[in-house]
């Protein structure tokens, strides 16, 4: 994340210089870095410029036990609240503009453009679940209402946990991130649920 891709090369003013230098100093010296994303193009470009050899892949950790698909009957109870034969749930913060770094985007307007062509090409009664959070969620809304997909896209706000293990459990699919190039935790914890993620992977 940024504590590998942005804190060590920041440079807009004299007190972030110093904790980048102190950054960078700290990631070199390292017997070992231990990286969660090591495919994204911004960490290999990090990796590259800090001229990085001593790092080793350790997974995102998700606990299990509570991450886990949910009894069949309690997932039909939850997904009888909505009137959609497809539910498609987009738990990533709303951050997909020119005003925010490359490095935060999550290209959640490609989501949304995705959607409502999947509505036109298939006909089907689908819902789009996604998260009222993030900087550019003003944007995202007026994306949304400029596709007329307003009635089949359902605004939440953030979720606690256990309330996110419910939403990975009633999705058919859970939409993560489309420009990182690599997964964060939501990927994981959706797999622990048994969830299919769409996501866009460089390798």
């Amino acid at each position: 994340g940024g504590d590998l891709n942005v804190l060590p090369f920041m440079t807009d003013s004299l007190h972030h210089r110093y904790l980048a230098s102190r950054q960078r100093r700290g990631i070199v010296e390292a017997d070992m870095v231990f990286l969660t994303n090591p495919n994204g193009s911004f960490c290999k470009e990090a990796l590259r410029r800090l001229r990085l050899t001593r790092t080793a892949y350790m997974p995102l950790p998700v606990d299990a036990d509570r991450f886990r698909p949910l009894p069949e009957v309690e997932v039909k109870r939850a997904r009888d609240q909505y009137d959609s034969e497809c539910i498609f749930f987009h738990p990533p913060r709303q951050i997909w503009t020119e005003s925010s770094a490359a490095w935060e985007r999550k290209g959640n307007d490609r989501v949304f453009r995705a959607f409502a062509r999947f509505l036109r090409d298939t006909k089907r009664q689908a819902q789009l679940i996604a998260v009222k959070h993030g900087p550019d969620l003003q944007a995202s809304q007026r994306l949304v209402q400029d596709l007329g997909i307003e009635q089949w896209v359902l605004w939440i706000p953030p979720q606690q946990r256990h309330e996110l293990i419910r939403f990975y459990n009633l999705s058919d699919a859970v939409i993560d991130q489309f420009v990182l190039g690599d997964y964060g935790g939501c990927a994981f914890e959706a797999w622990a649920c048994g969830k299919p993620v769409l996501i866009y992977l460089e390798s």
